[in-house]
């Protein structure tokens, strides 16, 4: 297995998919859930600071949870010219 250098174009290609893929997911997925949450909650009668504050924390959950996924999509994805591999260091 051949190792590459770390340039800023292959830098780069890494840190878009996973900055978009994540600010675009999170988004969306964190609207769906907080639209969710907030309507039961508003069903439920709950008081408005109350809603803010449990939309808010689920969606920092969602949102550090996808966010992995995607770290995980930046690792499996095979890139113009490279792949990123994790290789165990030999036990010495």
């Amino acid at each position: 297995m051949q190792e590459v250098e770390i340039t800023l174009g292959r830098l780069l290609r890494v840190y878009w998919l996973f900055v978009w893929r994540a600010a675009i997911g999170s988004a969306l997925i964190g609207a769906v859930v907080g639209f969710v949450i907030g309507f039961i909650m508003g069903a439920a009668g709950a008081a408005r600071e109350q809603v803010v504050l449990t939309t808010s924390i689920a969606g920092a959950i969602v949102g550090l949870i996808w966010s992995l996924a995607v770290l995980k999509m930046a690792l499996e994805k095979p890139y113009k010219g490279f792949r990123i591999a994790l290789i165990a260091q030999d036990a010495a």
